[in-house]
């Protein structure tokens, strides 16, 4: 999805790389700021909606958020969920802030997203939980409650799945189960401010 070109006012800004959006009509280079952006997944029951409410005050100088916020209930659009979030993560990048991104997302499929270059790279934190425990969980929630005994059971094995398919990507991987979620924020929290620091230096002026 093309971008406005600052200097000739024209939709027509992509590819981006080494901090400048390229346009294609003026052949122009923009300056920007191509931030990581860091996904926090795990399968249902993992604790991911938790961890965004303890992040926030511990991450002041990124934008913490759960992908859910941008889901269109009317519209299961799947590139276009995963080119929104983008397209956020780029402008929040401009004010020099990180986009948190916590859901059910791979990190595989942001990296072919033809968006991908609005971003910088991309980081997988993998919340993981036993399945004794994940079924607990889930259990307590409404819709879950719903369920079977057979349906939660085939339900919780699905997830078993998932958890075992988004590790495949993850650069960090934290198990909600063994450590309280103050513990967890902390963990979390630390790592991602490591990573923002080592990506400071790279940063270009807004254009």
């Amino acid at each position: 999805m093309p971008l406005s070109c600052s200097l000739c006012d024209t939709f027509a800004l992509s590819g981006a790389s080494n901090n400048t959006l390229a346009c294609s009509a003026c052949q122009g280079q923009v300056p920007a700021n191509l931030l990581p952006l860091f996904l926090i997944s795990g399968a249902s029951g993992a604790g991911k909606s938790t961890l965004v409410r303890h992040l926030r005050p511990l991450l002041p100088d990124c934008l913490v958020v759960g992908g859910d916020l941008l889901v269109d209930i009317k519209n299961r659009d799947r590139n276009a969920f995963l080119k929104r979030w983008l397209l956020v993560a780029y402008a929040n990048a401009q004010s020099g802030r990180p986009l948190v991104l916590a859901g059910v997302i791979e990190k595989a499929e942001l990296e072919a997203c033809p968006d991908r270059s609005l971003v910088g790279h991309i980081h997988s934190i993998v919340l993981s939980v036993g399945e004794d425990t994940r079924k607990e969980r889930l259990k307590e929630r409404p819709r879950w409650q719903k369920h079977s005994a057979e349906k939660l059971a085939v339900r919780i094995a699905e997830h078993v799945g998932l958890e075992m398919k988004l590790l495949k990507d993850a650069d960090l991987v934290v198990n909600t189960e063994e450590q309280g979620v103050e513990q967890v924020g902390e963990v979390v929290a630390s790592w991602i401010k490591k990573r923002v620091v080592l990506a400071t230096p790279s940063m270009a002026p807004a254009g």
